[in-house]
């Protein structure tokens, strides 16, 4: 019997589609055999859950998703420091971050 996901299958015959509930959702979905000539549904279930790790994970993204790129009180900080000639970078510190940066990966 071949596996159908979301539909679509390698077989272009719609008897042995997965049919899912009104809602759309696969955990609701009940497989469908074909049985000579005629459907049975098999009475299983195919159930998704998240645990709360991954439901944490994606609140979080989706906050950061709020959040804007940079930041812009930081920019223009060091644009009036560099135009006012108040900003002096130390080298040392350049490298250092540098370095520490490449030792990340």
């Amino acid at each position: 019997m071949p596996i159908d996901f979301n539909g679509v299958s390698s077989n272009s015959s719609t008897n042995n589609r997965t049919k899912a509930t009104e809602s759309g959702h696969a955990s609701a979905a009940v497989p469908v055999v074909k049985e000579g000539g005629s459907e049975k549904q098999t009475g299983l279930e195919d159930k998704v859950s998240l645990s709360g790790t991954a439901k944490a994970l994606h609140q979080l993204e989706e906050q950061m998703k709020s959040l804007p790129v940079t930041d812009q009180e930081k920019v223009n900080h060091f644009r009036s420091a560099i135009a006012n000639g108040t900003y002096q970078p130390q080298p040392e510190d350049i490298a250092r971050k540098m370095l520490d940066a490449d030792n990340m990966f």
